[in-house]
């Protein structure tokens, strides 16, 4: 191995030397935020040398292989180094087309062009350019150093060629050469570099595999193109124009690691994201280049499969088409693993499109069902990761319906979904996006052929949130076995069957139920809310009437498992409500809506536990309006006990009887031990974390956790919202590590594609891996 520091007339400068980008490197993708960072430093390193002729500016380290010479031959491939060498190669065409255009009796415009950019004893491809890009670049660069580029089209190569012209074309000003001189002196004579040379014994592509210095993240798609390329010797050329690039420009780059990734779960389903290179590169460790060649065809054809599940309208089989898009539109990517793998056995031939098509419904029913009754989505992950594995594709449907309702895996039966509609609290269920898509495809089996567009639909609580006197009023016609209308409003107001879709979200709010029935019926075309208008009153009998025919619809629509769940096997545990209770500490009351909501089960269910079981705390629990319930025994006291024992607690009553709503709990809003839990365990904080854990890699989604909770933790404030142009993509902003520079890092995460990051101060999104969440944004 040799080591040298040169300068960048050196490193291009010399008369024999050539430099090849191989086929195991991306393509060229600096950006304008790049751009921008290296021309400051060299306007800065210009102005420095106007004083100092001596000062120079590190551009960091140059990996050259020199194992491809040939005798008589400097070709160098760059192992290291290429997004710099391309982008400064892009900088010195643009500058030598503004000495040609603005100056053309001086030399220096040829001397550029000869002595840094071609040989020019040289007149074929790729001996006569001193750098030779990776395959996909060649055209538009050759466009470029020949003096013919294309302007109009669309690359990072021309995006590079443009912004250097356009600022050089400012430092020339008033036909300023000495300006420009000194610009292509400082460039030329001032920016080194350290250049490592790897030699026959040394094995360049582990190399290439620890190093990244050009600030864009190597993915595992990356290093696996590496592997590939490095050994496909004779064959690789032809394998990157059949096989390869049609792949690259098919998928994105982030996709393209996850394709890599979810092949291998279907022999290990623990296998995780950053292992993806080592797993699958030990696997193939041993392959002939004519192997690895096969490989490589056989992972593009699984492209266009994660293709058509990207882009549903790609898939020329009607039924899978819908089944593709459906799914796509529910938005979690734990499914694509099993997605790929059923989509992969028909490409083999091994299942028609029909069965593929029924095993995706079955898939859908299975996620649509888990939302309904609110199931923890924790372990959805490693379900839908060991589905492939544990099903029999010579009756795939069955096979996968068998399956998922084996081992308690929360896929409800009819009788479980029908009593969670009127006693879930569906509004906190899933993802914003899954809810929405619910109701949208309940709405679309009502509405038939024509659907009202529900583009700009919200969900709406019929019976609102915050209850007005009028609702009060209204509710307390209809109590039922409920004690108060806050009961009834506590129970019922966030299950499904109090809640539609509605253009007019901001207009309906707190509106009395007969001003709510108006715009309904006036302003509404909406299918889901015409059974609402037409009722005189919305209280209990309404809701539960109206959970009833939704309860009919889910049946219909949606697969129901094989084996149906018995009542006794989702009967509650004590044991999460001990634990629930004994976080309340002294002087506080809880109500059995917030009770429910910590031990994640319906207020029913809970009910039935309290009537049969002797909660040693229950007294803590009081009706909505802090009333004590009297037909109720708690904690094996009647109510004249449990009052004693509330004001022996330290709650007060009024003379109404009802305890202080200051006292209440909230099991995520009163914590002193961690003043965050408020913000974190619900609104926009909590949306933005359950989709991530649908969306991404269970280590990604976990990065990402720990991250907003340690930022949060920190007293930074973290702003949480929808992108404008695609209500599908959620953003977050934190503020930049140096908090003194008042710039924001913003998180997008997408339906698809995962979590892009942008840094402070520049343009572009970069896809985010779990080591650089933690490592580069924790404050």
């Amino acid at each position: 191995m040799q080591v040298l520091k040169d300068i960048l007339q050196g490193v291009l400068g010399s008369s024999a030397t050539r430099y090849e980008i191989p086929l195991y490197q991306r393509t060229y993708d600096w950006k304008r935020a790049q751009f921008e960072k290296l021309w400051e430093d060299i306007k800065d390193l210009a102005e420095s040398k106007s004083t100092d002729p001596t000062a120079e500016h590190f551009l960091g380290t140059l990996v050259l292989d020199s194992g491809h010479q040939m005798p008589s031959d400097r070709t160098y491939l760059v192992v290291d180094g290429q997004q710099r060498l391309t982008t400064l190669t892009m900088l010195l065409a643009a500058m030598r087309d503004v000495y040609k255009e603005n100056f053309p009796d001086a030399s220096d415009a040829a001397e550029i062009e000869e002595n840094v950019l071609v040989h020019r004893h040289k007149t074929t491809h790729p001996e006569r350019f001193r750098l030779w890009p990776t395959q996909a670049d060649r055209e538009i660069f050759v466009e470029i150093i020949d003096g013919n580029p294309s302007t109009s089209e669309t690359s990072n190569l021309i995006e590079a060629y443009k912004y250097f012209r356009s600022e050089l074309l400012k430092a020339v000003g008033n036909l300023n050469k000495s300006h420009l001189d000194q610009i292509q002196d400082a460039t030329l004579n001032g920016l080194r570099f350290v250049t490592i040379v790897a030699e026959a014994g040394d094995n360049v592509y582990s190399i290439f595999e620890s190093l990244n210095n050009t600030g864009l993240k190597l993915t595992q798609g990356d290093l696996l193109r590496n592997f590939f390329f490095s050994r496909l010797k004779n064959l690789s050329e032809a394998t990157y124009d059949q096989y390869w690039r049609p792949m690259q420009d098919r998928l994105s780059r982030a996709d393209l690691a996850h394709l890599f990734w979810l092949e291998h779960t279907w022999v290990n389903t623990e296998v995780k994201k950053d292992d993806t290179f080592k797993k699958q590169s030990q696997r193939m460790d041993s392959f002939s280049a004519e192997e690895l060649r096969e490989e490589v065809k056989y992972f593009n054809d699984l492209s266009k499969l994660l293709e058509i599940m990207r882009h549903p309208r790609k898939e020329t089989d009607p039924s899978l088409q819908r089944a593709l898009q459906r799914l796509v539109d529910f938005g979690i990517e734990s499914i694509d693993p099993l997605v790929l793998g059923i989509l992969s056995q028909r490409q083999q031939g091994n299942v028609t499109s029909s069965q593929a098509s029924s095993a995706l419904s079955v898939l859908e029913s299975f996620l649509v069902r888990r939302l309904l009754v609110r199931a923890p989505h924790n372990a959805l992950s490693r379900i839908l990761m060991r589905a492939y594995s544990s099903i029999d594709f010579k009756n795939v449907e069955h096979s996968l319906r068998d399956y998922l309702s084996r081992d308690n895996k929360d896929y409800a039966n009819d009788e479980t979904v029908s009593e969670a509609v009127t006693s879930v609290n569906f509004y906190r269920s899933g993802t914003a996006r899954q809810r929405k898509t619910l109701l949208s495809w309940l709405e679309e089996e009502l509405a038939g052929n024509e659907p009202a567009s529900l583009k700009k639909t919200t969900i709406e609580h019929v019976m609102p949130q915050n209850l007005t006197q009028e609702w009060i009023t209204e509710l307390s016609t209809d109590l039922g076995t409920f004690s108060s209308p806050e009961a009834v409003h506590a129970t019922y107001v966030h299950t499904l069957a109090n809640l539609t879709l509605s253009g007019y979200n901001s207009h309906l709010s707190n509106r009395p139920f007969k001003d709510k029935k108006k715009l309904l019926i006036e302003k509404s075309n909406i299918e889901l809310n015409k059974s609402i208008a037409i009722e005189k009153h919305w209280t209990r009998n309404e809701i539960v009437k109206r959970g009833t025919q939704i309860s009919e619809l889910v049946a219909k629509l949606w697969i129901p498992p094989l084996e149906q769940k018995t009542s006794e096997s989702t009967s509650l545990n004590r044991l999460p409500v001990n634990e629930a209770l004994s976080q309340i500490p002294s002087a506080r009351w809880v109500t059995i809506g917030d009770l429910a909501e910590a031990c994640s089960t319906t207020i029913s269910d809970l009910t039935l536990l309290l009537s049969v079981e002797n909660i040693p705390l229950a007294w803590k629990i009081l009706e909505a309006n802090g009333s004590l319930d009297e037909h109720r025994i708690l904690g094996g006291m009647p109510v004249d006990r449990r009052q004693a024992a509330l004001l022996e607690d330290g709650i007060k009553f009024d003379e109404s009887g009802l305890a202080q709503s200051v006292q209440r709990w909230h099991f995520h809003g009163n914590s002193t031990s961690d003043p965050i839990n408020s913000e974190y365990s619900s609104g926009p904080v909590r949306e933005f974390l359950d989709e991530a854990v649908n969306r991404l890699a269970p280590s990604l989604s976990g990065a990402l956790s720990e991250l907003v909770t340690k930022r949060m933790r920190q007293g930074d404030r973290v702003l949480f919202g929808v992108d404008p142009e695609d209500s599908e993509i959620l953003t977050a902003q934190l503020p930049s590590n140096n908090n003194s520079s008042g710039g924001t890092t913003e998180l997008r995460l997408t339906a698809a594609n995962g979590l892009w990051v942008r840094r402070s101060g520049e343009n572009d999104f970069e896809v985010s891996d779990p080591q650089t969440l933690l490592t580069d944004y924790s404050g």
